[in-house]
């Protein structure tokens, strides 16, 4: 009697790949800006679908106002500068070579002649054809 041996196997192996984030804290002193404090939190892989979220931030505290025009200089008490942004990223959307982002922004910084609120707000989706072409468009 012959044995029925085989030489195949049928082996099933399941992955799921892990969501992870990221938080980071950065106190500083830079000559232009005086002490600041940047941070960071990234949440990756949302929904095991390779999207991201991003919060961002920073601010600071000039050492002096010598950045500023002589007149600005007279009048003005220090001023604090601050920088928020958020940031959602989607790639292959609907299993294509699309990806998705889009990048909100609030800004308050001191020009010489005058203070800014800058706020921003931008999507961009970019398409790779192939390993030496790529495109994207933005509307900011």
């Amino acid at each position: 009697m012959l044995k029925n041996i085989s030489n195949k196997a049928d082996i099933l192996i399941s992955v799921r790949e892990k969501d992870f984030g990221l938080v980071e804290i950065a106190p500083g002193v830079r000559t232009d800006l005086g002490p600041k404090l940047s941070t960071s939190i990234t949440y990756n892989n949302i929904d095991g679908m390779n999207k991201r979220i991003t919060f961002k931030g920073q601010v600071n505290q000039r050492f002096d106002l010598n950045s500023l025009d002589e007149q600005r200089r007279e009048q003005s008490s220090s001023l604090m500068e601050y920088s928020v942004l958020t940031k959602y990223s989607e790639n292959n959307i609907l299993n294509s070579e699309l990806d998705f982002s889009s990048t909100l922004s609030k800004t308050r910084r001191r020009f010489f002649s005058f203070d800014a609120d800058i706020q921003k707000m931008s999507f961009t989706t970019s398409w790779d054809a192939n390993n030496w072409f790529s495109t994207s468009l933005t509307y900011q």
